[in-house]
C-alpha cells in the first residue's frame, strides 16, 4: 500500500468483458481507499499494467484472451511482482478451483459474490491470507486450504 495518512490500496482490474469491468471499478470507486489505476481487457495487457503500475492487488478473470488469469497470476511469482492477485470470475466447478490453488492463486471470489466477498478478499490478499468465495468451500477444499502456507 502507498503511504500518507489514509492509506490508498492500488489495483489494477482485468477482464474481457468491458461492461462488466465498467461495473466492477463503479463499484470499487465507491469505496474509501481504493484506487484503480488501470484497466484491461485481456491477458498480456493485463500483465503489462502490472509490471507498468506495481499495484497492491490485480483483480483478474480466469478466462481472458491472450494470457488467462492464471499464467498473468505465473508472470507475477515467477517475476517477483510483489502484487496480491484476486481471481474474480464465474468459473466454481472444483477442478477449476483445484487448478488455481496449483496455480498459487489464494484469493478466488465468484462474480455472483462481487457485492459481499470482493472487498474482505482484497483484504485478505493484502494480509497474505487465503480467501474463498464460501460457496467454493467443499470439504476437500477446506482440507486442501488448511494446509498451506
Amino acid at each position: 500500500m502507498t503511504g500518507g495518512a489514509s492509506p490508498t490500496i492500488t489495483l489494477i482490474l482485468a477482464d474481457d468483458h468491458p461492461l462488466f469491468l465498467a461495473a466492477v471499478r463503479d463499484f470499487l470507486s465507491h469505496e474509501p481507499g481504493m484506487r484503480v489505476l488501470a484497466i484491461a481487457v485481456d491477458g498480456p495487457e493485463a500483465w503489462r499494467s502490472i509490471r507498468q503500475h506495481q499495484p497492491d492487488v490485480a483483480i483478474l478473470d480466469l478466462a481472458m484472451p491472450g494470457l488467462t488469469g492464471l499464467a498473468v497470476a505465473r508472470a507475477v511469482q515467477e517475476n517477483g511482482v510483489k502484487t496480491a492477485i484476486v481471481l474474480l470470475t464465474m468459473h466454481q466447478e472444483e477442478h477449476v478451483v483445484r487448478s488455481a490453488l496449483d496455480h498459487g492463486i489464494r484469493h478466488y471470489v465468484l462474480k455472483e459474490d462481487l457485492d459481499s466477498h470482493l472487498f474482505p478478499a482484497i483484504q485478505a490478499a493484502l494480509a497474505k491470507r487465503a480467501y474463498f468465495s464460501p460457496k467454493l468451500l467443499t470439504a476437500a477444499l477446506r482440507d486442501t486450504l488448511a494446509r498451506l502456507p
